[in-house]
């Protein structure tokens, strides 16, 4: 494959120095670590790669900086890449939800959604474009010098939308930057950190440690972990800035803080900031008179301890810098405070399961009844299959234990429990519902059909609450049905119970001693536990 080298997992670009620069270059190849890829990807970002290294060497670009710019191009390509992904995603999962809406006869809904869907799919077709023109001219290049010359103007608009796109034009930066000459690794076995110097962009420093941790977060899966990873370092330089290493000040991180305090929620869905950054929408929102809701204090520390995690992960092996971590940050006074979530009242519940027994599809009947009954989160119920039910201590049970086998998600080490199948399950029709079902591959394969199964179900349990009237944004949400658990479970078993059940970690050092999952007096006192007392049941009894 010409200008790629595989070297065990790992692709790098590889090109030979043309004679006539070899006295400023060397005899040495240029090679640049691409990546973990497949081999179509490997050989479309070679080609743009070895476009913009004749380009570089036709401007008199010395060797390192020449190195330094294919490094930061690298890793702009791999974003966009990521973006690509990112964008499709959300389109499938905007057409789901607006299809769900005209289900439910809801034609403004169905019209927002589709209008995202919309704007998603644009976006998709505009990263698609650039990926293959920057494929195209790179194949010019390779094939034809007299060609190449006649496209290079448009090379350059497009590696300019490639970091719009991505970041701030590394080359570009790099050529305004004094940098003492870093000699450039040619071991491709070397640490890329090695190379990371305080002339270092952090967008260059921070994608190899974030893109590490968000494989390691996914394990091949999707994760909402890992995708605040990447949120986090996107939106710092989105209103930080990308700058060298050495630019940055411990009070960017504050400035930061203040400026997500007025990024407006769901900032993606807003008619009135389409098409603005982070950094543009919260001073656009901070200038209206009655600004939109924005992010909540809990939520932009989240963000701002990333960032820590971030930058001391990229500077480790960096000398000479100043630590914007080592600063304490004040959370913005006009910033949401933080909402405690608690359960939902009686009268709500008994609404929802009133409405729920009407329902045919199976993921609107028997998910409310499941997330109070089991205390079981929402993203479990989603990947639950048959199979998972098993005998265990003599009862049945959902044994989520199964879950690390299949490579089924689970939020902490803690959540691998099993719950126990509670006598209601039966007296409702549950569990001959799920015997009648044992031959599909997930008890609720409707959610399955988009890329985040867990992230679906949650619209649209969120979406379906909001019609029934008992959903309050952040307080009142499905995760409150774990709180309504927890305060029966406390009454009717204990609190350890309560905590082995919901899959929490014992708040003492004596809490930890004994069995790390129910014992059968346990899950025989849960089974045997009347029901919540408040909450009308009758529906789904009435329906049996």
């Amino acid at each position: 494959m010409r200008h790629v080298w595989l070297r065990g997992s790992t692709f790098w670009f590889s090109l030979r120095v043309p004679r006539r620069f070899v006295p400023v270059y060397g005899v040495t190849p240029i090679r640049v670590r691409i990546g973990k890829v497949d081999a179509i990807e490997a050989r479309r970002r070679a080609r743009v790669m070895a476009a913009h290294s004749d380009l570089g060497m036709d401007a008199g670009m010395q060797r390192d900086v020449l190195m330094r710019s294919l490094t930061a191009l690298s890793a702009e390509l791999d974003m966009l890449r990521r973006d690509w992904m990112s964008a499709g995603m959300k389109m499938l999962n905007a057409r789901e939800i607006a299809a769900e809406a005209i289900k439910d006869h809801d034609a403004e809904m169905a019209e927002r959604w589709n209008h995202a869907a919309a704007v998603q799919k644009g976006r998709v077709s505009e990263i698609d474009n650039i990926r293959k023109r920057l494929a195209n001219l790179g194949t010019a290049l390779d094939s034809d010098g007299i060609a190449w010359e006649a496209e290079r103007r448009t090379y350059e608009r497009t590696v300019a939308a490639v970091t719009v796109a991505a970041a701030e034009a590394k080359a570009a930066l790099l050529a305004t930057v004094p940098a003492p000459p870093v000699p450039a690794s040619e071991d491709p076995d070397a640490s890329p950190e090695s190379d990371i110097t305080r002339d270092t962009l952090l967008s260059v420093a921070a994608t190899p440690i974030v893109n590490s941790r968000c494989v390691a977060l996914s394990a091949g899966g999707k994760n909402r972990y890992a995708d605040h990873v990447r949120h986090s370092l996107a939106s710092f330089l989105e209103i930080v800035g990308d700058k060298p290493l050495r630019k940055y000040l411990p009070s960017d991180l504050q400035d930061y803080a203040n400026a997500m305090a007025n990024v407006p929620l769901n900032l993606v869905k807003l008619r009135e900031f389409r098409g603005m950054t982070r950094q543009e929408a919260a001073e656009a929102n901070a200038r209206l008179k009655q600004p939109k809701p924005c992010m909540k204090t809990a939520t932009i520390d989240k963000y701002v301890t990333e960032v820590r995690h971030i930058w001391q992960r990229a500077t480790a092996s960096v000398a000479d810098i100043r630590d914007i971590g080592a600063i304490s940050v004040t959370m913005p006074r006009n910033a949401a405070p933080s909402l405690d979530r608690e359960g939902l009242p009686a009268a709500d519940l008994t609404t929802w399961f009133a409405a729920a027994v009407k329902r045919r599809e199976p993921h609107y009947r028997w998910l409310p009844l499941l997330g109070l009954i089991t205390g079981m989160r929402l993203s479990e119920i989603v990947y639950l299959k048959p199979g998972d039910i098993v005998d265990f201590e003599g009862h049945r049970v959902f044994d989520l234990r199964r879950f690390v086998t299949s490579g089924r998600p689970l939020k902490t080490k803690t959540s691998r429990r099993v719950v126990p199948v509670h006598s209601l399950l039966h007296e409702t029709g549950f569990m001959a519902w799920v015997r009648d079902n044992r031959h599909k591959p997930w008890l609720f394969p409707a959610f399955h059909e988009a890329d985040d199964p867990a992230d679906a179900a949650q619209k649209r349990m969120g979406y379906w609450m909001q019609n029934l009237g008992v959903h309050t944004p952040s307080v009142g949400t499905f995760h409150s049905l774990r709180h309504n658990a927890k305060s029966w479970l406390r009454i009717a078993a204990s609190e350890r119970i309560a905590d082995l059940m919901q899959g929490h970690a014992p708040r003492t050092v004596g809490g930890r001693y004994g069995f790390r999952l129910l014992q059968e007096e346990e899950i025989a006192k849960v089974i045997a536990a009347s029901p919540p007392r408040s909450v009308d049941f009758s529906p789904y009894l009435r329906k049996r």
